[in-house]
């Protein structure tokens, strides 16, 4: 079977694909920038807290009792899930038979000291208003944050909902000063997800028509779950890059930035000598557009750190690209166990046939 096989049937992959809830999304952006650390620091009244993400819910909280814990403050209403083994305290102050006003007193009980100190620092009026049990079908699928105090987790974290203002209130304490951070923080580097890499011949390329399916690696089974790794500069030139995961419509920061050429991850060991040039391959990257990132908050990525894909990863429209140049248009389809590539455009021929 040749790369680029017509292949009926292919099916959307909109059924495949969790979901990174935007709530979600945005709080990761709260929970995994390093310029909050400080802030996140300030609130720990016994010092040794750390953040880190924590793996998706299915049974990563089996064994674990979930609460729900609501706040307000001056800029709106927000919600928690907090998750533990064992938590006398919690488990008291959100019995059932309390009734609502007496666990809104003991969230304030058990809160109070570090509401306060959010207030004070940059959520003015916050204030624990609610706390109940949350049923496990009702906590959250993604999102979690374990917290660590000495290396040993304590809770896990995962926040339900999450107002605009009160997002950005937040994101005020991590926004820079100073000349050099401002130009860094209007500076947008283009970003791309590369999913998937496979060499084709001229002949293939050329070959191509609308409706045609290209099969991306048989490594590459599903998208939700796929190593991917972000790319971000000008194209065709040194880039910074950093591994990670798709997740629902986002991809997931989980390792550290790298210096790139553009075609460093695409070089591979010599083919057999080809006879024509029609023969010889060319390296071909499948690409997802993703949002445009700040460098400020590009600098202060850790793994955790949500970024999403331009549109929701079931209408994603992949770019074929080879050697620095796009060089055709493509919609992702499942094509049995696999994922393939449907050209919607191939960009020299279409042009030529337009210009005739």
């Amino acid at each position: 079977m040749t790369a680029a096989t017509r292949i009926e049937p292919v099916t959307p992959i909109a059924a495949h694909l969790g979901a990174v809830g935007a709530a979600a999304a945005s709080a990761s952006r709260l929970l995994h920038d390093r310029r909050l650390g400080a802030l996140w620091r300030a609130l720990d009244l016994r010092r040794g807290l750390s953040l880190a993400a924590a793996p998706d819910a299915n049974d990563a909280l089996r064994g674990f009792a979930s609460y729900a814990l609501e706040l307000d403050c001056d800029a709106g209403r927000f919600s928690l899930a907090i998750a533990c083994r064992a938590d006398a305290a919690l488990s008291l102050a959100a019995a059932p038979d309390l009734g609502a006003p007496l666990r809104a007193l003991a969230a304030e009980a058990l809160f109070g000291e570090t509401t306060e100190r959010l207030s004070r620092l940059v959520l003015p009026g916050v204030q624990a208003v609610a706390l109940a049990p949350l049923p496990a079908e009702q906590a959250p699928r993604t999102g979690w944050c374990s917290l660590r105090r000495d290396g040993a987790e304590i809770a896990r974290v995962a926040v339900q909902q999450l107002p605009g203002p009160v997002h950005d209130a937040l994101r005020g304490a991590a926004r820079p000063h100073g000349q050099r951070s401002a130009w860094r923080s209007v500076l947008r580097l283009p970003g791309a997800v590369a999913i998937a890499s496979r060499a084709l011949s001229i002949d293939v390329l050329r070959s191509l028509r609308v409706g045609d399916v290209v099969l991306l690696p048989a490594a590459l089974q599903a998208l939700e779950g796929a190593a991917a790794a972000l790319r971000l500069g000008p194209r065709g030139a040194r880039c910074l890059a950093a591994p990670g995961r798709i997740q629902g419509n986002s991809w997931t920061v989980e390792g550290g930035l790298q210096m790139l050429d553009d075609d460093q991850d695409l070089l591979a060991e010599p083919g057999e000598p080809a006879d024509a040039i029609g023969e010889l391959e060319l390296p071909v990257r499948f690409e997802i557009e993703t949002v445009s990132v700040p460098l400020a908050d590009l600098e202060a990525i850790e793994p955790g750190y949500v970024i999403e894909l331009a549109v929701p990863a079931a209408e994603a429209r992949l770019r074929l690209v080879s050697c620095g140049q796009v060089i055709g248009h493509a919609e992702l389809v499942a094509v049995g166990s696999r994922l393939g590539a449907r050209i919607t455009r191939m960009v020299a021929r279409d042009d030529a046939d337009h210009h005739g």
